[in-house]
């Protein structure tokens, strides 16, 4: 039984890992820009995500995510 646990559980970190989290860019697929929209109010509550490209008509469940990346101070190595 705890083998299943296991299992169900490395199942929902996937499904957890595969969101597009706020604040990150999603990107279309087919044609590589970012005019992803959901295609459903209902999408990420009642259903899966679907997303829909509104530039080249793409609609699925895979979109590609660019993170957002935080700025460093940089220390200049020279002072």
């Amino acid at each position: 039984m705890s083998c299943i646990k296991r299992g169900l559980s490395m199942i929902l970190n996937l499904l957890k890992s595969l969101r597009i989290h706020s604040g990150n860019l999603a990107i279309c697929p087919k044609c590589g820009k970012a005019s992803i929209v959901k295609s459903s109010l209902y999408d990420g509550w009642l259903f899966p995500n679907r997303f829909a490209c509104i530039r080249c008509g793409y609609s699925g469940y895979l979109v590609m995510e660019l993170e957002k990346v935080e700025e460093e101070s940089v220390v200049d190595s020279d002072v």
